[in-house]
């Protein structure tokens, strides 16, 4: 079966928003065992064209975008023109609108399908879901908004393709994270997987200081596929522990909670070029509170030298980003807080202030447990400010994450 996506709106073409709808389906469709072929972003004055190539092609179309009341909202119309359709009112619909106070041109244009369409109801919005059939063959027409679209998917898209579609074979996947992992580390180890089981496919998707690999395999024996799949996980973990790591969001920060909360450790952090970039990374997270004491922003050195007793001579000696300096930063933080693991941050994010020894883009760190010798770390990160400091905060997580989980 061939399935493929398709967004509509003037607005994702412009970059005007975000396009999460897609990712989301593509997540939830995978994790369903269906494979998409294809995803499609269509403006909203080439809309029938648009579908037109994808329904040709494809068994099962899901579209999101443009259902709504207002005058850019042409989705439905154009699938009328499409299958040859014309549009009529469901009067059911149009009564459970008129019950939530709709009237009007919006209740009118709300209440419109093409005709033979079976209806979704949305329970969290207006515009309800469509589904065109044909024979071995399906169009389904979601709203665009996020919260509506997702809460559809779920409640009704889902348990449809399960029963008018069942695979006889689904693709299966197992997915490991890591930290401080180059594509070029694991590569060979993962070509010898692929030597072992050609069928075997395998994704490498890195971000910042952080890589994930995804395994996946389409088999009608789900016990035997999980079963290889999670050898190749457990043999990859093996083989570059302690970088691996497991969040369900995929975010560092998380894993971090997990572990400092088992092992019952607190952590503070004294930034300077972060800006507290790195504080807010660990606060993102519920319950970052149950370990997390805080962060002091020392970006100015005299607020390094009143707040954490970083000695005037070291900065004058050595400079404010020196590996020098950011020890003295970790040791003030653990005189300040009673937190058992620290890390210290100070650099260079540009684009001026560098000069030939200590050009823009170089990060020291200093971290590790309280009444330790502290680890030192010296980086270079030659990219522009903003994404200096992404880089300089997700290395330093993952730097947090090796440490503490070799404990």
């Amino acid at each position: 079966m061939r399935l493929e996506l398709v967004a509509i709106g003037d607005e994702l073409l412009k970059g005007g928003v975000v396009n999460t709808n897609l990712f989301f389906l593509s997540r939830a469709l995978s994790f369903l065992g269906y494979e998409v072929k294809g995803q499609t972003v269509i403006g909203d004055e080439r809309i029938e064209e648009g579908l037109k190539t994808v329904w040709t092609r494809s068994d099962v179309v899901i579209v999101t975008g443009g259902l709504g009341p207002t005058l850019d909202d042409k989705t439905k119309k154009a699938v009328g023109l499409l299958l040859q359709k014309k549009l009529v009112v469901d009067q059911k619909v149009k009564k459970r609108l008129l019950k939530r106070g709709l009237q009007g041109a919006v209740l009118e244009s709300l209440s419109k399908k093409p005709q033979g369409a079976l209806v979704l109801p949305n329970f969290c919005g207006s515009a309800p879901g469509l589904v065109m059939l044909k024979p071995k063959g399906a169009l389904i027409l979601l709203p665009g908004v996020p919260e509506e679209m997702e809460a559809l998917f779920d409640q009704a898209v889902a348990p449809f393709l399960k029963k008018h579609f069942p695979l006889k074979k689904r693709f299966f996947q197992e997915e490991i994270q890591l930290c401080q992992i180059s594509e070029a580390e694991v590569d060979p180890q993962l070509r010898k997987f692929k030597l072992k089981r050609p069928d075997l496919r395998i994704g490498i998707y890195p971000h910042l200081a952080t890589l994930r690999v995804v395994f996946s395999l389409e088999s009608s024996h789900e016990k035997k596929a999980r079963a290889l799949l999670s050898g190749f996980k457990k043999k990859l973990e093996k083989a570059f522990f302690p970088y691996v790591f497991q969040a369900q969001s995929g975010d560092l920060a998380e894993a971090l909670k997990d572990i400092f909360v088992q092992k019952k450790l607190t952590l503070a952090l004294a930034e300077s070029c972060s800006g507290g970039a790195l504080g807010a990374a660990l606060t993102s997270v519920p319950g970052a509170s149950k370990y997390f004491l805080g962060s002091l922003v020392t970006y100015a050195n005299e607020l390094k030298t009143s707040l954490l007793n970083v000695r005037p001579k070291t900065i004058q000696k050595y400079g404010a980003v020196s590996l020098e300096t950011a020890e003295e930063m970790l040791q003030g933080i653990f005189l300040t807080t009673t937190a058992d693991f620290g890390i210290a941050l100070s650099g260079i994010a540009g684009p001026g202030g560098g000069t030939r020894l200590k050009p823009a883009g170089t990060l020291c760190l200093a971290y590790g447990l309280r009444g330790k010798k502290a680890q030192l770390k010296k980086l270079f990160f030659p990219f522009e400010r903003k994404l200096f400091v992404k880089y300089a905060v997700s290395f330093a997580l993952s730097l947090l994450w090796v440490k503490i989980k070799a404990l």
